[in-house]
């Protein structure tokens, strides 16, 4: 599973990666928004790809979650020799 920012969690990057192979776990973007209108942000939208889809779904299950929790101490700790 490869991880990635929710800045990278858009359709055609989503759809991009998951047709190399590789299933992406990333924050799911406007979650808060959706589900605040009600809304599912997990349920398949009108514009999805196949691979967004089941980005969409992958999400809502805790494993993903749990990988995803990860992230930050992969990703995070190398940006702190930037400074």
């Amino acid at each position: 599973m490869k991880m990635g920012d929710g800045g990278f969690s858009m359709i055609e990057d989503i759809t991009a990666v998951e047709a190399r192979g590789c299933r992406v776990a990333a924050p799911r973007t406007h979650e808060c928004r959706i589900m605040k209108r009600g809304g599912d942000p997990h349920a398949r939208r009108a514009r999805d790809t196949d691979a967004r889809s089941a980005f969409r779904e992958r999400m809502r299950i805790e494993d993903s979650k749990a990988i995803l929790k990860q992230r930050p101490s992969i990703a995070e700790f190398p940006n702190a020799f930037r400074s």
